[in-house]
This record gives C-alpha cells, structure tokens and sequence, in this order.
C-alpha cells in the first residue's frame, strides 16, 4: 500500500514541476489556444 503511494507521489512530482514551470512563463499561444 505505502509503495502504490509512494509511486503515485512520484510520478504526480514532475507534473507538478512541469505545471509550475507554465505558470511562470505565462499565457502563451501554444500553451492556451482558448485564449
């Protein structure tokens, strides 16, 4: 059970940091095309 966790916690860590990095650089074009 802590190992499934565990796992889920690293795999959501770099979604996490990747989300971050998008947020910083903005409303881009590309990264919202509703805009």
């Amino acid at each position: 059970m802590y190992a499934l966790v565990r796992r889920r916690e690293a795999e959501s860590e770099p979604i996490r940091a990747l989300a971050g990095i998008i947020r910083d650089l903005g409303p881009l074009p590309s990264a919202s095309p509703g805009s």
